[in-house]
């Protein structure tokens, strides 16, 4: 059960199931591939009621948002990982509230004109 950090009544949550295709997370022989569907439901994480969570805006965020880009191909050596890069504050201003925590019945319920800090 997921609770607040002050540990009080635990969150809502309901599960959500995601179709995930097998053969990217498990090494499978070809028989198997081809035996199965190429996506099954399975656990993908939760929800959680939007009653039970408070979003502070006022938080702001603390530390720079770094990507990192993995290219998975089987048929090339693997790559040196590439040095992550950084959204500029104006961009992931732009598009953070496109994301699924942009729009999450929590925030657009309440929609306000947020600043991110640099």
């Amino acid at each position: 059960a997921l609770t607040d950090r002050a540990g009080a009544q635990p969150w809502r949550t309901t599960p959500v199931s995601e179709p995930f295709a097998l053969a990217q997370y498990q090494d499978l022989r070809e028989d198997e591939q081809l035996s199965q569907p190429a996506f099954v439901p399975l656990d993908g994480g939760l929800t959680v009621a939007a009653d039970d969570l408070a979003v502070e805006d006022e938080a702001g965020l603390a530390t720079p948002i770094a990507y990192e880009t993995l290219v998975i191909d089987p048929t090339r050596p693997p790559e040196r990982p590439k040095p992550g890069y950084v959204l500029s504050a104006a961009v992931l201003e732009r598009v953070a509230r496109f994301g699924a925590a942009g729009q999450a019945p929590a925030r657009t319920r309440r929609r306000t004109s947020t600043a991110v800090t640099r």
